[in-house]
Formats: C-alpha cells, sequence, structure tokens
C-alpha cells in the first residue's frame, strides 16, 4: 500500500509542470489574439511554480532550501505587477528591486547545489558591465534618472551572480541543466526588458514574457527532477 502511494504521489509530481505551463500557453495566445494582458492569467505561471515548490517539501523532500525559490517566485509575482502598472520612475525602481530580490532566492538555492565561482563571475559580470556602460548608459537617459541608474547597475550585478551560480558546466545533473536554462532565460528576457525600456527596441517585446514563463517553469521542473532521482 505504501508503495502505491508513493507511485501515485511520484507521478502527481510529474504532471505539476502542466499547470504553469497551461497558464504560460492561455496568457500567450490570449494576448496575441486581444492585444491585452490578462493580469491574473500571467501572475499564475509564478504562483504556480511556487505551489509546485511547496508540494514538493511536503510531499517529497522537505528539503527547506526550496522556500527560497517560494519567495523568489513571490517576489517576482510583486515585481511584475509594479513594472506592469508603473506610472513613475519609483514604481519601475521598485520593480526592479523586487527582481533583485527574487534573484537572490535563486541564488540561495543555487549556491545550496553548487559551489559559488567567482570565476565564473567574473566572466558573466563582466559581460554585464558592457551591456550597461557600452549599450544602455551611452544611449539613454539613465545619467538623468541616478535612481534608476543606481537600480538598473545594481541589478545587473545580483542577476549576474545568480546566473553564474546557477552555470554548473560540470554538472552531470539534468535538474542543474534545467535550473540553469531557467536562469539564462530569465537573464535573455532581462536584457529584452533593458533593451525595449531604455533602448527602444520594440522588436524584443514578443519575446520579453514568453521567456520570462519558461524561466519559471524550467526552475520548477527542475525541482522535479530533483525530487525523484
Amino acid at each position: 500500500m505504501l508503495k502505491v502511494r508513493k507511485g501515485i504521489t511520484m507521478t502527481v509530481i510529474w504532471l505539476l509542470p502542466i499547470i504553469p505551463i497551461c497558464f504560460a500557453l492561455i496568457t500567450i495566445i490570449t494576448r496575441r489574439a486581444t492585444g491585452r494582458l490578462i493580469q491574473w492569467l500571467s501572475e499564475g505561471v509564478a504562483l504556480t511554480c511556487a505551489l509546485i515548490c511547496v508540494a514538493i517539501m511536503v510531499w517529497a523532500s522537505g528539503d527547506a532550501w526550496l522556500w527560497a525559490l517560494v519567495a523568489a517566485f513571490v517576489l517576482s509575482i510583486g515585481g511584475d505587477m509594479f513594472l506592469t502598472y508603473r506610472t513613475k520612475d519609483v514604481h519601475y525602481v521598485a520593480g526592479i528591486a523586487l527582481f533583485l530580490l527574487a534573484h537572490l532566492g535563486f541564488l540561495a538555492f543555487a549556491i545550496t547545489r553548487v559551489p559559488f565561482s567567482w570565476l565564473r563571475f567574473g566572466v558573466v559580470a563582466a559581460l554585464g558591465l558592457v551591456l550597461y556602460f557600452a549599450v544602455l548608459l551611452p544611449h539613454s537617459n539613465l545619467k538623468k534618472r541616478p535612481a534608476m541608474a543606481v537600480a538598473v547597475i545594481v541589478y545587473i550585478m545580483i542577476s549576474c551572480a545568480s546566473l553564474a551560480a546557477a552555470l554548473d558546466l560540470t554538472s552531470h545533473s539534468a535538474a542543474r541543466w534545467v535550473f540553469a536554462a531557467g536562469i539564462t532565460s530569465l537573464a535573455v528576457s532581462d536584457i529584452m526588458i533593458a533593451l525595449r525600456d531604455f533602448r527602444g527596441v520594440s522588436k524584443v517585446k514578443p519575446w520579453v514574457m514568453p521567456l520570462y514563463f519558461l524561466c519559471h517553469i524550467l526552475v520548477a521542473v527542475s525541482v522535479v527532477l530533483e525530487s525523484v532521482r
């Protein structure tokens, strides 16, 4: 009986990522069909990914570090709300701050699995600094908005740290590679947002939300893979 229950639990865990995938697909399809973003559907992706982590803590792993991912997902919801409904720079900065804290959650979880590499961070951070000083700062009005300029550079450095922590190139774990792909998706989405908002590159807009959703889904899938190995 115990084996049967365990088998049912594992099957349910494997199926859980279908829920945020459905939220993401419906959000993308309805937005392209109507031109309107249905906010509760959009936020449902991160929310259901957070609930997947909670479910796995209860049913399978008991790993308290999953709370770092739960916090990251919830903070992402807050950050997305601020950026979606912003009317002033302070709203944008608040959104960046919440996403920065979300990155800290991803970073905290990553370093419990893989030792942090300062070499990897140095390489990724160097690319982030090139993006900021060569692409964003000279060709936007960030110089005239000091609070925004500081928020952006701090965010870039923290996101570089979380990406560096996720990129374990020597790992043989599928969960680690999927997690790394998720954080990479978030980094690419962030770059596209910066190009759209500070450089006026509108062509990247259709890819921002799909990559943002993909990040959360892949992180949730990596947790599932880790829990059933």
